[in-house]
């Protein structure tokens, strides 16, 4: 799961905050978490943003990875993120200590220590709020499409809130528990795309048969860089005239 979901503290740093920075995750989580994030304070305020329309609908939900608790949604739009702790008894799950995560809006603007860092459109796009710029993240009505290093991913959650991870054993795929209906599981799906997601996402591939930007593998101009073309032979001396 590491592989794809580097963690939650990515996705916040990508939208220029640090989860570790506001005493959330642990050591190991903080080596993975990017250098040039920012700490909330010293950030420049984001521009204001109008709210939106609503269509989340928010419910008690936590997020399993197989049968560890990762994530939680809460009711009011608070979130928890899990942290390691302590190794459990023999035959147990390692403890799990939480600490905040971002909060959201049924519009789907996503917070984080007081500061709007991006939104969950009705459409289904992602915004960075602090770049303006759309997270390649598309939220579908029970799905989420992503394009990774790898190329696309999709996830689907059902009915059961069960969600099966490309590449993981089905012991690792993700479940949401408490999301009752199909509003609640887009909640999570939704959140799971912005948050998890945005730190691991790239600008999707030029479509098939799409034409290169204007000098994108432009051949050099002639001469540019080319070996010089060899000089060519002296012409051969006129024969003597003959003797009279």
């Amino acid at each position: 799961m590491k592989k794809i979901f580097d963690g939650i503290a990515f996705g916040i740093a990508a939208l220029g905050l640090s989860l570790a920075a506001c005493g959330g995750g642990s050591d190991k989580d903080q080596e993975t978490t990017p250098a040039a994030a920012a700490d909330p304070a010293a950030a420049a305020a984001p521009a204001a943003e109008p709210a939106g329309p609503t269509h989340l609908k928010f419910a008690e939900m936590t997020v399993y990875e197989g049968t560890t608790p990762i994530f939680k949604i809460h009711a009011d739009g608070r979130t928890e993120v899990a942290a390691p702790g302590a190794a459990g008894a023999a035959g147990q799950p390692p403890q799990v200590t939480w600490s905040e995560g971002p909060s959201v809006t049924a519009d789907g603007t996503i917070s984080f220590k007081a500061q709007k860092v991006a939104r969950v459109e009705q459409d289904g796009t992602v915004k960075n709020l602090r770049t303006n710029e759309v997270i390649p993240v598309k939220i579908g009505t029970d799905s989420l499409t992503a394009q990774g290093p790898g190329g696309e991913m999709v996830l689907q959650i059902k009915e059961d809130g069960s969600i099966a991870v490309p590449g993981a054993p089905p012991e690792k795929g993700l479940k949401v528990e408490g999301a009752a209906d199909a509003e609640t599981r887009r909640t999570a799906i939704a959140l799971i795309g912005a948050i998890f997601l945005s730190g691991k996402t790239q600008a999707p591939p030029p479509a098939e048969g799409a034409q290169p930007a204007p000098g994108a593998g432009a051949q050099p101009a002639p001469g540019a860089g080319a070996q010089p073309a060899p000089a060519p032979a002296p012409a051969p001396a006129p024969a003597p005239a003959p003797k009279k």
